[in-house]
C-alpha cells in the first residue's frame, strides 16, 4: 500500500526523527570540503556517525549492548 505525501508518512515514524540530527550535521560538519560535499553531507553523515559510535562504545568503555543498538 503505498502512502501519499500529504500523510506524512516518513516524517512520523520515530527512527525518522533519531536520523534527522545526523543528516543535517553532517550538511555542517562537511562544508569545508566545498558546495559538491556538503549536499552529499547529510547523506555521509548518516552512513558515517553508526559506525562511528559503534566503534567507540565497543572500544572505550566496553559496552556490546550499547554497541550493537548504534
Amino acid at each position: 500500500m503505498s502512502k501519499s505525501i500529504e500523510s506524512n508518512a516518513a516524517g512520523n515514524f520515530f527512527l525518522h526523527l533519531v536520523n534527522l540530527p545526523f543528516h543535517e550535521a553532517g550538511h555542517i560538519v562537511f562544508r569545508p570540503f566545498g558546495a559538491f560535499i556538503t549536499s552529499l553531507g547529510g547523506t555521509l553523515g548518516q552512513l558515517l556517525m553508526p559506525p562511528i559510535y559503534m566503534g567507540v562504545l565497543l572500544v572505550k568503555p566496553r559496552d556490546p549492548f550499547g554497541t550493537s543498538v548504534a
